[in-house]
């Protein structure tokens, strides 16, 4: 009689790397300490401020007397104000009006305003991924943006470029996590899936420069290197 043979099971243990589009990421605007101060617009008269202070405060304040009575025509002219109707006014109740009437400025006049005092700052409209997504974005950095963060005011520009993009990447949903699966396989065909570690808030796709490499076991950073974005989860 013909003894049958008995299979023995045998595992094997793989770890891959799945990501997945981030639908709750945290307002890096709001959570983190160092990201500069911005104002937007979009689909309506309604202005959103973010940042530790406030951008109109900061150009009333570098707005002295002394600068205002220099380029007072300037000024005028960017707040559509009447020079003449300040003939009766001594040196000191110009400036105080003028200034006072910089509270009252829109976004373009703060850029003009910016540009006029020096002060760096970046106003474009960040455009989304359907038929009208827009916003109509100022980002400004004062002062205490530079003392909080320690930033080279020699860096002004890499710094606006880098904040513009991290506002279109939060704005329109550009933001992902990943997770650490371990597929367990057996000799019989039999597969098991289990999630061993996630963690989400990563802007933008260049996945080994966002952060996400960090958290991620070095195996796998081959892996996470040839990832296709085809293949992000939805």
């Amino acid at each position: 009689m013909k003894k049958e043979q008995t299979l023995t099971q045998e595992e094997t243990k793989t770890k891959k790397i799945q990501i997945w589009n981030d639908q709750c990421p945290i307002n890096p605007f709001e959570e983190w300490d160092c990201e500069p101060d911005l104002m937007f617009k979009s689909n309506g008269p309604h202005v959103t401020k973010y940042g530790k202070g406030d951008i109109v405060d900061f150009i009333r304040e570098k707005a002295t007397e002394g600068k205002i009575i220099r380029h007072q025509k300037a000024i005028a002219e960017i707040l559509n104000l009447d020079l003449d109707s300040y003939e009766d006014f001594t040196k000191e109740e110009k400036a105080g009006d003028i200034n006072y009437e910089i509270t009252y400025a829109d976004m373009d006049q703060i850029e003009e305003l910016c540009e006029l005092l020096k002060i760096p700052c970046k106003n474009y409209t960040s455009r989304g991924y359907s038929q009208g997504d827009w916003a109509y974005v100022l980002i400004v950095l004062t002062d205490e943006f530079f003392e909080r963060t320690g930033c080279d005011r020699k860096n002004s520009e890499e710094i606006l470029e880098g904040t513009a993009k991290l506002f279109d990447q939060w704005a329109w949903g550009d933001v992902y996590g990943f997770s650490i699966v371990e597929v367990t396989t057996c000799n019989l065909g039999c597969e098991h899936e289990e999630v061993t570690g996630s963690c989400g808030g990563f802007y933008g796709t260049d996945f080994e420069n966002n952060g996400m490499a960090e958290h991620i076991p070095e195996e796998l950073h081959e892996e996470l290197k040839n990832f296709d974005t085809a293949d992000i989860k939805y």
